[in-house]
């Protein structure tokens, strides 16, 4: 388990999980646009 502050308080995620799935688990909503959990993390909409 990894230790992550989002937004001023903590969490717990099991290691390797991506911050913008720790965000949605945490209910934190996070803009993007080209995020799909199954598919590689390019960043290329630069969105989130």
């Amino acid at each position: 388990m990894v230790n992550v502050q989002i937004d001023g308080v903590w969490h717990q995620f099991p290691k390797g999980t991506r911050m913008i799935e720790a965000c949605r688990q945490a209910q934190i909503t996070v803009p993007h646009y080209c995020y799909h959990p199954k598919l590689s993390s390019p960043g290329n909409c630069r969105m989130c």
